[in-house]
């Protein structure tokens, strides 16, 4: 960056303009474990005390970062993909219920597959054939 000093001179300078970046590096790993628990840009610039536009551009500036929150937000939305699946299945869990004098009484539970889970998975997997 340079400086004019006088008509047509110009003198180099190391002065940055603006105020400087609050980015860490510790901030990868921490958008990494918020984004795997969910959050998203808006809670992530609430975590580090910016405007979520800041977030936006330490994700330009940044791409470690970048690609840090985005495999987080992608193991979230895996977790949720299989919970979602899960749900319109059904399933079978066993459950500790009462403790009797021989131990504790373990039963299976029976959770009936979710019809909402089923038709949102179908209408989004194959809506040619599912949407109304």
């Amino acid at each position: 960056m340079a400086v004019k000093h006088k008509i047509g001179e110009l003198i180099p300078t190391t002065k940055v303009m603006g105020r400087p970046t609050r980015y860490q590096d510790s901030y990868v790993e921490q958008g990494y474990q918020l984004c795997k628990l969910g959050a998203i840009d808006r809670e992530l610039a609430s975590a580090f005390h910016v405007s979520e536009q800041t977030i936006n551009t330490w994700k330009k500036k940044h791409p470690d970062f970048l690609e840090s929150i985005n495999r987080g937000k992608s193991l979230a939305d895996a977790l949720v993909v299989r919970a979602l699946f899960m749900s319109a299945l059904g399933s079978h869990i066993m459950v500790e219920e009462k403790e009797t004098i021989h131990g504790i009484l373990k039963t299976t539970r029976t959770i009936p597959p979710n019809v909402n889970a089923q038709i949102f998975w179908l209408t989004n997997r194959q809506p040619k054939l599912w949407k109304k």
